[in-house]
């Protein structure tokens, strides 16, 4: 029983201590994007998780040292926030606008944590999760059925 949690221990630590881990945290992205082509007619906005998790696969399960991968994926995801941004400001009323501003200012706040401190724990749960989120929470307002 012992070396059962020795192993567990060892086995939850490498998932939350590597690089792998965030890789394995896009998963939901992945699964997203396989419930919107299967539900709605194909537009660009339903492709945006899919562009995400290959972009996160590649950085983080390949080339977490290649300098210029690491720019191509955080310029690729702010790219993407911006568009989502810019669909999201004409459909939402103003009590949403402000909160999913606070989300953002929260979000990048967490995302220079994650690489002041390389802290894979809170760029997976306080950057990666929150912004999948914040995804599902505004795709309400683009459904086409």
């Amino acid at each position: 029983m012992f070396i059962d949690i020795v192993y567990i221990k060892k086995f939850v630590g490498i998932l939350l201590n590597t690089s792998h881990s965030m890789s394995i945290s896009l998963i939901p992205y992945l699964l997203i994007f396989i419930y919107n082509i299967l539900n709605y007619k194909l537009c660009f906005y339903y492709f945006i998780p899919l562009i995400v998790f290959i972009n996160g696969v590649i950085y983080h399960s390949f080339f977490q040292d290649n300098k210029y991968i690491v720019l191509y994926d955080t310029f690729t995801n702010i790219l993407i926030l911006i568009y989502t941004i810019y669909l999201g400001y004409y459909n939402l009323d103003n009590y949403d606008k402000i909160i999913h501003f606070i989300v953002i200012l929260y979000v990048s706040i967490m995302f220079l944590a994650s690489y002041k401190f390389k802290s894979y724990f809170i760029h997976i749960v306080c950057v990666q999760l929150l912004l999948l989120e914040l995804y599902i929470e505004q795709t309400k307002y683009y459904l086409i059925p």
